[in-house]
């Protein structure tokens, strides 16, 4: 497959990274649930406890940096796809209103996720994730920094395809 880049992949970039967000949130909460439901239980070893309780102190921190690793490599991906597509400058003012849209789209996700750890059964595994929270309460802004780049990469070349 020859593929060099798509528009689709800012939608992809922007759904998945929400979809991300809300997975390794809910996943904490019922982490810690079952983790709760463990040290309770008069069946489990101490041993058992303790490694349950171990996952659970990693958990947050190493899906934080997974969040970040995830946002940061696949926005690499789609700048460096980008800089592949052969296109005219003259099209820029026509990307322009899809650029937009994605800034209108990431502006929604970012308050339908602002929403969503407002919940008060989510708040608290939310406050956990410092990068992710941070990422994703800035999401529209880092999309528009993202798309910045993305139209320099495509549109910043000459007809050779060189910068």
């Amino acid at each position: 497959m020859n593929k060099k880049g798509d528009l689709t992949d800012g939608v992809y970039f922007i759904v998945v990274m929400l979809a991300l967000a809300i997975i390794f949130i809910v996943g904490n909460l019922i982490v810690t649930q079952f983790n709760d439901h463990f040290q309770e239980s008069d069946v489990v070893s101490p041993i058992g406890k303790q490694i349950t309780a171990d996952l659970t102190a990693r958990y947050v921190g190493v899906l934080d940096g997974a969040f970040l690793a995830f946002f940061v490599g696949i926005a690499l991906a789609i700048i460096i796809g980008a800089f592949f597509i052969r296109t005219h400058p003259a099209l820029f003012w026509l990307s322009i209103p899809i650029l937009a849209f994605f800034v209108f789209l990431a502006a929604i996700y970012a308050n339908f996720f602002e929403n969503f750890i407002q919940n008060e059964q989510i708040a608290a595994s939310a406050a956990d994730f410092t990068m992710l929270t941070f990422i994703m309460n800035n999401y529209m802004f880092m999309v528009m920094v993202i798309i910045m780049v993305v139209a320099v990469a495509i549109f910043a070349k000459n007809k050779t395809g060189n910068i």
